[in-house]
């Protein structure tokens, strides 16, 4: 076993991770969506989750169309976390596409998408476990936020967050592993 990179007589040890490794990154492009599209509703005043009479107060409590703007901005930045995520399982997680430019046909850095979804994904799931003990305790009985009843589905978003994230950082981790260098001691190819 080599002492620098672990591998066996040139061979790889294959984890958990490197056989799953498309699964946990598609379960981190989908589950956005499960953010997203509770976001989507609630920007064109469609209850999911929550009673008509709470998205009437938060449409009272901004003015205009604020309430719209912000719920269509997070949907915004969960899709374009979706998409950025399955950047991944692009050729433009490895080199640069033409319409970059002055980097077009560069190789990226393998820092850049795996340092930039492993901060995102250590965020998303910090925040989803700061989320988890009352989705916890919604589920326990006490389905009244905010003075209104909420319906069964109203912690999916919450759920949908920690699972990002988690699956993000095994993603970027995923990633990192596959796209590792052959080792300079043993000369042993990725795994």
């Amino acid at each position: 076993m080599c002492a620098a990179c672990g591998r066996r007589d040139g061979t790889a040890t294959r984890t958990w991770l490197d056989r799953h490794a498309r699964a946990v990154t598609w379960t981190a492009v989908a589950a956005p969506w499960g953010y997203a599209l509770f976001r989507l509703r609630w920007a064109f005043d469609v209850p999911i989750g929550v009673p008509q009479a709470f998205l009437d107060h938060l449409n009272a409590a901004n003015p205009g169309n604020q309430t719209r703007i912000l719920e269509l901005v997070l949907a915004s930045f969960a899709a374009g976390g979706s998409l950025l995520t399955w950047g991944l399982t692009r050729p433009w997680s490895e080199v640069f596409p033409r319409w970059v430019l002055g980097l077009a046909g560069r190789p990226v850095p393998r820092a850049f998408p795996v340092g930039f979804a492993g901060l995102v994904a250590l965020e998303l799931t910090a925040f989803g476990v700061s989320l988890l003990p009352g989705s916890v305790a919604f589920y326990t009985g006490d389905r009244v936020v905010a003075g209104y009843r909420m319906s069964v589905l109203y912690p999916v978003p919450a759920f949908a967050i920690l699972l990002w994230g988690v699956a993000l950082g095994l993603a970027a981790v995923a990633f990192a592993r596959g796209h590792r260098r052959p080792c300079r001691s043993c000369g042993a190819d990725v795994a």
